[in-house]
């Protein structure tokens, strides 16, 4: 027993060794005293994170969120100007790309964090995608009956939900409309997904500015249904909200995420240092209790059946302004917006 003690402090030690920063690094980056990030997380959760962050490192984080769209403008205004404030920047994966493709506003760094995502994960330029934002179907336990409960993309259209499904208006909200150009994932042929939209569409859902006031009507039982992010079963979960979401389905459409360095960091180590962090366990952890997807290898939020939807993720497709533009229509004449 006691050289199994033994042994067993002597692997905690040498991981601990193997996982911990460079004291170079460190130094440096305390140094710079701060780091500034940009991203997309809701404040509480990045809150949670910087202040773990501090407390490790005695470094204080500046956050300052936004959606993809107001990232990608006010850094693309702090390198045009030459007044650049941001280390650090996290969003969804196509506007990381759009920023590093065609502005060249970030710097390629491989966090040694990187080693805890699977392969299929790591971006040669971002690194791992930390997260996913995933979509699927949401419902209120209070107004549907258990066996009544939808469970295949199938169920979601049959005409007994007619008026009773809210989603975003995909004339209007881009990643609805992601989302539904991305169907054929889920069906296998365009003209398959097609059918099905249009089956949605005859439903007459409740369309709205966002997936944020989805999950609210859903959450206050204004609707049994809706298209959202199954995070906000934990989300609204928590303060009481009788909400689940609909498990087993073949394909779970989203966007990934990624975080990167800045070009021209004003605090460039305290940056790497924060990275570091941000892919780490401690990091992922508090994004997972929030409902987050996230992709470190072991770690999942407390919801049932989150480990399978995290198997099934896709990556939804990346359109071009004039495919929006083509898309927006299309969506407009179906559902008669």
């Amino acid at each position: 027993m006691k050289f199994l003690f033994t042994s067993l402090l002597i692997f905690v030690c040498l991981a601990s060794t193997l996982s911990a920063q460079s004291p170079e690094l460190i130094q440096a980056a305390k140094k710079e005293g701060e780091v500034v990030v940009f991203g997309s997380l809701e404040n509480d959760v990045a809150a949670a994170i910087n202040n773990g962050f501090e407390a490790k490192y005695g470094i204080k984080p500046k956050y300052f969120r936004g959606s993809s769209t107001v990232i990608i403008d006010r850094i693309t205004t702090e390198h045009r100007t030459g007044k650049i404030s941001s280390d650090v920047v996290y969003t969804t994966a196509e506007p990381m790309k759009f920023i590093n493709r065609e502005k060249g506003l970030l710097t390629r760094y491989l966090s040694p964090s990187a080693k805890n995502y699977e392969k299929k994960l790591i971006d040669d330029f971002f690194g791992p995608n930390y997260r996913s934002v995933i979509i699927g179907f949401i419902f209120n336990k209070s107004m549907i009956k258990p066996e009544d409960m939808p469970k295949s993309y199938e169920d979601i259209v049959n005409p007994k939900w007619k008026g009773k499904i809210a989603m975003g208006n995909p004339t209007l909200h881009d990643t609805t409309i992601d989302w539904l150009a991305s169907l054929h994932h889920v069906f296998g042929s365009q003209q398959k997904a097609n059918d099905w939209i249009k089956r949605l569409a005859a439903l007459e859902p409740l369309l709205l500015d966002s997936m944020v006031p989805v999950g609210e009507r859903v959450a206050s039982g204004e609707v049994p249904m809706g298209v959202a992010y199954p995070k906000y079963v934990q989300v609204w979960g928590k303060k009481g909200a009788p909400l689940d979401y609909v498990k087993g389905l073949p394909v779970y459409l989203g966007d990934g995420n990624y975080i990167g360095l800045t070009t021209k960091a004003p605090n460039p180590n305290a940056a790497k240092l924060f990275i570091d962090y941000f892919l780490g366990e401690e990091s992922s952890q508090i994004m997972a209790s929030a409902g987050e997807f996230v992709n470190r290898q072991g770690i999942y939020p407390p919801m049932p059946g989150a480990e399978q939807v995290v198997a099934k993720f896709v990556q939804m497709n990346a359109m071009s302004a004039d495919e929006y533009r083509q898309k927006k229509e299309e969506y407009r004449q179906i559902f008669k917006r």
